[in-house]
């Protein structure tokens, strides 16, 4: 797997919806000598894969108001 150009370089994230209908997003790695994209995680189910840089607190209401504004984001919601 080769990371798409417009991710190279950007912190990546592994977003899940969980049962209750709230984003839990997981710190992402890409190994580009394996092609391979890993997280740790204590969610199962559907999930996207994005690149997004966000300059304030991590992992806060606001953080995750921010990737939800994401169209990769919102598809988990269809």
């Amino acid at each position: 797997f080769d990371l798409p150009a417009d991710m190279e370089g950007k912190p990546l994230y592994a977003v899940f919806l969980d049962g209750s209908g709230e984003l839990r997003a997981f710190e992402a790695h890409y190994d580009p000598d394996t092609g391979l994209i890993s997280f740790a995680s204590d969610v199962s189910g559907r999930f996207v894969v994005v690149a997004f840089e966000y300059d304030k607190e991590l992992f806060t209401d606001e953080f995750y108001k921010a990737l939800s504004a994401l169209t990769a984001v919102r598809s988990l919601f269809e």
